[in-house]
């Protein structure tokens, strides 16, 4: 995702600018990624569960989390299927792994992540 791309919060849903990642990829159109607003809650109990199993560099793991779902920018159906019309995006694999839950919208051409969840925590097997 893009260098302004912002970590969401919990006042409502944030679009990433993928506009400069574009340009730098040489892409004319790139697919618009939103997430919901539950994701900031979903990356603060990833971070809180980092901190108290002390791991070193739990921004870095975030920053792995947002440039992995910055794929679906040019990829929105890499995801493996899922229930009602919606895609898990498999990232990394056992205490590194995590999953996003999103929705691809062809007719818009918009992903809107759903939900962040840790591979164990989401019952992925390891």
């Amino acid at each position: 995702m893009g260098e302004n791309a912002q970590l969401p919060g919990r006042a409502g849903r944030r679009q990433i600018d993928a506009t400069s990642h574009a340009r730098e990829a040489g892409a004319s159109a790139v697919t618009r990624i939103e997430l919901a607003p539950e994701i900031g809650d979903d990356f603060e109990r990833i971070v809180d569960h980092l901190v108290s199993h002390e791991v070193v560099h739990a921004a870095s793991r975030l920053r792995e989390i947002v440039e992995a779902i910055g794929v679906l920018e040019t990829n929105p159906l890499i995801g493996w299927p899922a229930i009602n019309d919606k895609r898990e995006l498999v990232m990394g694999r056992g205490s590194h792994g995590y999953v996003a839950l999103y929705r691809y919208v062809e007719r818009l051409d918009t992903v809107f992540v759903l939900a962040v969840r840790g591979q164990r925590e989401a019952g992925v097997a390891r």
